[in-house]
């Protein structure tokens, strides 16, 4: 059986390598894998999508309209009586399993000394071009208050706010995340903004990761079942202060939680972060990998 993989996946090529005759073709393929978007003029009765990226380019947009017409579709939130539809991981409690980025790609370090200094925000996310994007598809687009909260922390001389659309940056460096990393390092901030792009269930990127990797106390905002994959007291929950109806965020209520959290409550966040950290590299390499066989196994059956 042939396999043609279209596009990079976070899923375990080698298993499929040793499963499939892997060719670079899809028209002599028998099945074809491809994530975040493929294309239309291929069979999509034989394609397995990985939709591991929020509907928000007019591409992906169009790949989830299609959904139903796919062979197999690895999502976040499936539409599961659809035979075809299944997430990412089979519990609820393990979807915090990261679409793309491993945690263990990024060191972990603990800092020695966690003294609140000048309670400075870092923010790596991208502004635009999103914003006018109708929300889809179960999600509501978060770009828009990507700006107001990152225009809002820029004003601390203590912050860091970089990104696409911010300061003439127009592409992401290489090795973007080990950057971001070593930037938060030597940035000396307290928080880490962790914001998504798309407020969807179970749609839980690598910046809350990098935020607890990183050693900083992580402000969140975007999976709205979050609680359900990571404990709530890892983390500073911003979902009280956005109105998911009018799109807008309280930003004078942020503040004021950063201003006002003592020492104590911030180490206690960081110790609780801590110790969820230490299993998700593991869990994240047994996911990627029973993730990848259920894949095999379903396209062997068919």
């Amino acid at each position: 059986m042939k396999l043609h993989i279209a596009t990079r996946t976070n899923l375990n090529e080698e298993l499929f390598k040793q499963a499939f005759e892997i060719v670079n073709n899809p028209d002599e393929a028998d099945f074809i894998l491809a994530q975040s978007t493929t294309n239309p003029l291929w069979d999509r009765k034989k394609t397995v999508y990985v939709a591991v990226e929020p509907p928000l380019a007019e591409h992906r947009l169009w790949c989830y309209s299609k959904f139903d017409e796919f062979h197999t579709v690895i999502t976040h939130n499936p539409d599961t009586p659809k035979d075809n539809q299944f997430p990412f991981t089979a519990t609820d409690e393990a979807q915090y399993y990261p679409s793309r980025p491993n945690p263990s790609v990024i060191n972990r370090y603990t800092r020695e000394n966690t003294t609140i200094k000048g309670r400075g925000v870092f923010y790596a996310g991208m502004i635009g071009p999103y914003e006018d994007v109708p929300n889809s598809f179960g999600g509501i687009n978060l770009t828009k208050v990507r700006r107001i909260l990152g225009d809002n922390f820029a004003k601390n001389p203590a912050s860091k706010v970089i990104g696409i659309g911010r300061n003439g940056q127009t592409t992401k460096v290489n090795n973007w995340r080990v950057d971001k990393s070593n930037q938060i390092r030597d940035s000396g901030c307290d928080f880490v903004l962790a914001l998504e792009n798309t407020m969807l269930p179970n749609y839980v990127y690598e910046k809350i990761w990098d935020g607890m990797a990183s050693d900083r106390v992580t402000l969140y905002l975007g999976d709205p079942r979050i609680e359900h994959h990571i404990p709530l007291n890892c983390f500073v929950d911003l979902r009280p202060f956005f109105n998911k109806d009018t799109g807008e965020i309280d930003c004078e209520g942020v503040n004021k939680l950063i201003n006002e959290m003592t020492q104590e409550e911030y180490d206690e966040i960081l110790k609780n972060a801590r110790l969820f950290r230490e299993t998700a590299g593991k869990k994240h390499q047994e996911l990627q990998d029973a993730l990848t066989n259920q894949i095999i196994e379903r396209i062997k059956n068919d």
